[in-house]
C-alpha cells in the first residue's frame, strides 16, 4: 500500500541531503511523466526544468559528462 506521506517525508530528506552534498540535479518521474513517457528535472539551484522527453534528457546528460558541465540548463 502506497504512503503519501512517507514518500513525502522520503523524498524531502533525499532533496535536503543532495543539496548537502551537492549533487547537480535530481530526476522525479511520478506517475504524470510515467505516462508522458518524460522526465523532470530539480536543479541543484532549486530550479525546476520543464519536463522533457527521457530520449532528449539521455542526450543532454551524456553531453554534459562528455563535456564535464555541471548545469543541465
Amino acid at each position: 500500500v502506497f504512503d503519501r506521506k512517507k514518500a513525502e517525508s522520503l523524498l524531502n530528506r533525499q532533496r535536503a541531503l543532495s543539496d548537502e552534498t551537492g549533487v547537480p540535479c535530481m530526476v522525479v518521474v511520478g506517475d504524470r511523466e510515467v505516462a508522458d513517457s518524460a522526465v523532470s528535472v530539480r536543479l541543484r539551484t532549486g530550479e525546476q526544468l520543464p519536463p522533457r522527453s527521457l530520449d532528449d534528457f539521455k542526450k543532454t546528460l551524456s553531453l554534459a559528462i562528455k563535456d564535464r558541465v555541471r548545469d543541465l540548463a
